[in-house]
Formats: C-alpha cells, structure tokens, sequence
C-alpha cells in the first residue's frame, strides 16, 4: 500500500498527470491479496471517480480543472482509506 500512497503523492505535487494515476492504482489494486470486501469496494469506487474525470478529460468533455475539488477530495479519501491498512 506504500506504493499507492506514493503515487497518490507524487500527484498531488504534480510530478505524475492524472491518467498515468489512474493506471497506477489499477496496478495496486490487481496486486492486492484478498482484502476486506468493504475496503476493496470502497477503493474500486474511489479510483472509479479518478477514472471517470480522466475519461472525460481525454474525450474533451471536461476542461482540465472543472472537476479539481472532486479530484482533490477523493485523492484525499484513498489517502485515509490506505492509511486504514498500512
């Protein structure tokens, strides 16, 4: 999970976009052995928003920062629901 946590950093301080993001916590969460329903559940929903503004950005449905706070809050979310297993 240290290495979701990281990648979740490294954009928040901007150094990776919000696609290789997206690709980077798919590749997490297919790694994961056998977690909590509940916290497997929570973590798909999460990174299926990130999805979901990735998507509409790379279709030109959504100006870069017209979703930041949504994006803001939900990297903030996957932040505290790792730390729940670290």
């Amino acid at each position: 999970m240290n290495l979701a946590r990281d990648r979740l950093e490294l954009f928040e301080s901007r150094a990776i976009p919000l696609h290789q993001l997206v690709g980077d916590l798919k590749s997490v969460q297919d790694s994961l052995s056998e977690p909590p329903p509940r916290w497997l559940g929570d973590f798909d929903r999460l990174c299926f928003t990130l999805e979901e503004v990735n998507a509409l950005r790379l279709d030109g449905s959504s100006e870069s920062g017209e979703h930041e706070e949504l994006v803001k809050n939900t990297v903030r979310d996957l932040k505290q629901l790792i730390d729940q297993v670290r």
